[in-house]
């Protein structure tokens, strides 16, 4: 994993690889949460699937302090996360 890819690092891959990588943007989270060790983010992610028609078909929530969302070697307290879900269509 490389955290905030340079555009060289990028043009550095093959173009016959570039279908096995995924490159996200970096999202900033305010730190708005209060835990008894200061001040934490939350992310919220969706995964969608489409059949006929979109569907939700996992939740996950997720709480860090560090550059990595839900954990990371800069994390002196763990901060927690959890998986929801979808009922009904």
């Amino acid at each position: 994993m490389v955290i905030a890819p340079k555009q060289e690092d990028i043009a550095a891959i093959p173009a016959k690889k570039r279908a096995d990588y995924i490159l996200q943007e970096r999202m900033h989270f305010e730190p708005v949460i209060e835990t008894p060790f200061g001040a934490t983010k939350a992310e919220v992610r969706v995964m969608y699937v489409w059949l006929e028609q979109l569907h939700e078909v996992l939740t996950i929530i997720r709480m860090g302090r560090g550059l990595m969302m839900g954990g990371g070697p800069e994390q002196e307290h763990g901060v927690g996360g959890s998986v929801g879900g979808a009922v009904g269509g």
